[in-house]
């Protein structure tokens, strides 16, 4: 993305954004993850996901099974209270996404054979994880995984179309979902989930990341920055 929105304003500020999230997640938010293939890979997660949050968190964790690296590290407890994965079965299931799995305590997940069967477990998931007396604002947490694979075992219609239902889910919820993009996503791909997103992060660095914001309905780009804690 460019270092400009065209006819927008600048801001260097992390409090401006901070504080535009947070009245978005009021009535659901999803952020739009771009990564640096040399980007650790959980920097920017965690935070999205509330790791370093006392706050009690419900979380989602969508996959494919050929994931070759897990997004579950995020602190908290590991119970199917609190968390649940949903993955997406592919013809390319790897050892190391196995094992990535089963290293999670009380993180079993649901595997679907298709999109449709894959939107139906994650509606059943957060089903399962609402409150008693429903979720906060920002309380539910979404993270979608692995689109560059999504995609290719599908096709960018299907992926586009799984988006918008998470968007639905985290809209009736008042939730903060976000999904990930890496350089080896088509960028056609890329670019059909931009009208789902509130916000854009890209992520860049290799040992200290760095982070960078864009809000395209506000027309707001920052510079880059240490991404607080969402």
């Amino acid at each position: 993305m460019s270092d400009h929105s065209a006819g927008g304003e600048w801001s260097s500020s992390p409090e401006t954004f901070a504080s535009t999230l947070e009245d978005l997640k009021q009535s659901g938010c999803m952020v739009l993850v771009v990564e640096d293939e040399d980007a650790p890979a959980h920097e920017g997660c965690d935070r999205l996901l509330g790791a370093d949050d006392a706050a009690d968190r419900r979380r989602l964790f969508v996959q494919t099974d050929s994931a070759t690296s897990s997004r579950l590290t995020v602190a908290g407890r590991r119970d199917r209270t609190t968390e649940r994965v949903a993955r997406l079965r592919t013809t390319s299931r790897t050892a190391t996404a196995t094992d990535a799995t089963q290293a999670v305590p009380g993180a079993s997940p649901t595997v679907a054979t298709g999109v449709d069967g894959l939107a139906a477990d994650a509606r059943e998931a957060v089903d399962a994880l609402e409150p008693t007396d429903g979720f906060d604002a920002g309380q539910l947490r979404i993270c979608v995984d692995s689109v560059g694979d999504m995609v290719a075992a599908t096709n960018p219609a299907a992926t586009t179309g799984f988006v918008a239902d998470v968007r639905e889910l985290v809209d009736d919820h008042d939730g903060l979902g976000h999904v990930h993009v890496t350089q080896r996503t088509p960028g056609a791909a890329a670019e059909a989930l931009l009208p789902q997103m509130d916000a854009v992060v890209e992520v860049a660095g290799d040992e200290e990341a760095r982070h960078r914001w864009h809000l395209p309905e506000e027309s707001l780009t920052s510079e880059w920055f240490d991404l607080e804690r969402a």
